[in-house]
């Protein structure tokens, strides 16, 4: 059910694989977050905007310094699980801590692109001029199909680089 001892590498090296993407989300966001500041010292509408983008930057750096860390004893043989006393008594293999470790990587990664979502969604909305569209309530028995939903969030999506180079072409 767990997998076998080939399958430990490839965990190991989708951790490493993990910590060096968010490492590269947490440079672009700095980048983006020092872009933001700059158009924020120029309008002051911008300035809760920029706080916010600065706040989750440092979060991203945190969070990178820890997945990095994570990568390290990983690939080392300790892990961040292994002191914990559910661990312990339930039983530790080295699989099984390495996949806990990366559902852990993978999840934190996703709380802080959610707010990285929300903040560009917001500030879209904000340079629009008007709030964007909130879906409507679905009905219990209503399917809407995936791929549906993708063409809605594509009508609407910007990436937070293009809003940037907008608001900064209007200034």
């Amino acid at each position: 059910m767990y997998g076998n001892d080939a399958s430990v590498q490839a965990l190991e090296a989708s951790i490493v694989q993990e910590a060096a993407a968010l490492a590269a989300v947490r440079d672009g966001v700095q980048n983006s977050a020092a872009a933001l500041d700059v158009l924020a010292s120029e309008d002051e509408a911008l300035a809760p905007f920029a706080e916010r983008l600065v706040a989750l930057a440092n979060d991203y750096d945190v969070m990178a310094t820890m997945h990095a860390d994570r990568a390290a004893a990983a690939q080392e043989g300790s892990g961040f699980l292994r002191n914990n006393v559910l661990i312990r008594w339930i039983g530790s293999d080295r699989y099984r801590s390495l996949h806990r470790e990366y559902g852990a990587m993978v999840a934190e990664r996703g709380v802080l692109m959610a707010r990285y979502e929300s903040l560009r969604s917001d500030l879209q909305a904000f340079v629009n001029g008007a709030s964007l569209a909130v879906p409507q309530g679905r009905g219990r028995y209503q399917v809407v199909p995936p791929y549906y939903r993708q063409l809605e969030y594509d009508a609407q999506h910007q990436e937070l680089s293009d809003i940037l180079a907008n608001i900064g072409a209007e200034s």
